[in-house]
């Protein structure tokens, strides 16, 4: 089983973070995501998690 940990993204999935998560069984995503595209292309490769961070909006 592969689990990723990430945060901080704040709008921004950067390619070397996103082909290091896209093959993971789970994602924890510890918050300022700030973005709904970047959440759903997260949320597209495995079961995620997340925490609401300060610049994550209801």
């Amino acid at each position: 089983m592969k689990i990723a940990i990430i945060s901080d993204t704040h709008s921004l999935l950067r390619p070397e973070a996103e082909a290091q998560i896209k093959d993971c069984d789970y994602i924890l995503h510890g918050g300022d995501i700030a973005s709904r595209d970047v959440f759903d292309r997260i949320s597209s490769f495995a079961k995620t998690y997340f925490v609401r961070g300060n610049a994550d909006k209801g």
